[in-house]
């Protein structure tokens, strides 16, 4: 395959993964940040967990304000 046919495929493989969600066909990338995740987490404990540290967020910034 030659240099533009080969940066060609790359930026349609990209964009399957990247637009059209086709994660099994498109060439997904990652970095340095996937060795940050030690956990999987259901988005069923991730969302109120979430919630509950942005409201107590938000009474700490609301209690600060004169």
């Amino acid at each position: 395959m030659d240099p533009v046919a080969l940066i060609r495929w790359k930026i349609e493989s990209m964009q399957r993964a990247q637009v059209d969600a086709d994660v099994e066909n498109g060439l997904v990338l990652t970095g340095q940040v996937a060795s940050a995740i030690h956990d999987l987490i259901h988005i069923a404990d991730f969302v109120p967990a979430m919630a509950a540290e942005a409201a107590g967020i938000l009474r700490r910034l609301g209690a600060s304000v004169s």
